[in-house]
């Protein structure tokens, strides 16, 4: 934590003992319920914790100067796209494995559910990050929750299970990770004709994943694909699937793409945060580096 962060944070104390919470919002508000202070709203985003990479490059993209931890916070969604072997899915698994590190290893001692819809799910590469950070392999895969949905149907209904899961085990995670939003949807539904129903299904369930997020205080990540614009002839013709539903839905939006050799390049799109940057990772035996 640097200084600025710690003095922010000291001086949200102050206030709260200076003047009090009740003092703090106007007279008359508390008859509207549901709605708390900037600055309680502020304290609480500085409580809360984040999952770090490990890798300072990635870290930077989604850290906030005002905000005093490293990585990618709780409470918050994230959209990977990219073309295949970009490294969403790499990301992903180390995350699996991250979200259950100590704290003061860039974890939050967390489990995660893993919701693959294209068969990518790896325990192999679990194993090799485990090991590569000194882990016990068998219990990193036991706390990685996995689910294997082949249809779009059976992606609406992991939802219900989901929620289940989390009420009767509160706290427990950290991390839901969907590999990828729309490889059913693109399978089922084709074509022009029925786009206004894909669409509304696929709001619908990012919908009920932003608010998992916020009201069980987790990470959520969802990778995309990609496809390429016919009509545009020069710069990048690459649109991302799932139009504005998606990128509206997001807190931050990154774009994956192969560099040279096993280096990937991470742009961030959209942030609510940071600028427009990039930052550059290898994928290795042992993981991101």
């Amino acid at each position: 934590m640097s200084e600025t962060q710690q003095s922010q944070i000291d001086e949200i104390h102050e206030l709260e003992l200076q003047y009090g919470v009740k003092d703090k919002i106007p007279e008359g508000i508390n008859l509207f319920q549901g709605f708390s202070s900037g600055l309680n709203v502020f304290k609480n985003k500085t409580l809360n914790s984040a999952i770090s990479f490990n890798v300072e490059e990635l870290d930077k993209l989604f850290m906030s100067p005002e905000l005093p931890f490293v990585g990618i916070p709780l409470g918050r969604t994230v959209e990977l796209f990219g073309g295949f072997g970009s490294g969403k899915t790499q990301l992903c698994h180390q995350l699996c494995v991250n979200v259950q590190l100590p704290v003061s290893e860039g974890g939050v001692e967390k489990m995660a559910m893993y919701i693959d819809t294209e068969g990518t799910f790896s325990p192999t590469r679990i194993i090799q990050m485990s090991k590569s950070k000194n882990k016990d392999p068998t219990y990193i895969l036991k706390n990685i929750s996995v689910a294997r949905v082949k249809s779009s149907d059976d992606q609406l209904k992991i939802l219900d299970k989901i929620e289940s899961i989390l009420r009767d085990n509160n706290d427990k995670f950290g991390l839901i990770i969907i590999d990828s939003i729309i490889a059913n949807l693109n399978a089922e539904y084709i074509g022009r004709a029925v786009l206004s129903e894909k669409q509304q299904i696929l709001s619908n369930f990012l919908w009920r994943l932003k608010n998992i997020a916020e009201d069980y205080n987790l990470l959520v990540i969802i990778t995309n694909q990609i496809r390429t614009n016919p009509n545009q002839y020069y710069g990048d013709a690459t649109l991302h699937s799932g139009g504005n539903v998606v990128a509206h839905w997001a807190s931050y939006r990154c774009y994956l793409r192969r560099s040279k050799q096993n280096k990937r390049v991470i742009r961030m799109v959209k942030s609510i945060y940071n600028d427009d940057n990039e930052a550059v990772f290898e994928i290795t035996e042992g993981g991101i580096i």
